[in-house]
């Protein structure tokens, strides 16, 4: 979900714990704690400034654009493996 919100041009927040199996970029997402309020402040961030949300948006397909085929095989070769 992370990828696909990323390769649309969405800026991404993510929790450090217990979800990715890959590290983001800080340029194209947030990783924060799962705690409420450092959430809610990422999302005041990007509401808060649209040049900050429309840059992260771009670096975030770069992202996905550069590391989506990779990390689909990881994920496909994994479900097979199940």
């Amino acid at each position: 979900t992370l990828l696909e919100a990323m390769a649309c041009g969405t800026p991404v927040i993510n929790t450090n714990k217990g979800s990715g199996i890959y590290e983001l970029p800080s340029n194209a997402a947030f990783v924060t704690t799962a705690a409420p309020a450092e959430i809610t402040g990422r999302v005041n961030d990007l509401a808060q400034s649209l040049e900050l949300a429309r840059s992260m948006g771009k670096n975030a397909v770069t992202f996905a654009q550069k590391f989506g085929p990779s990390l689909a095989k990881i994920i496909t070769e994994t479900y097979e493996k199940v």
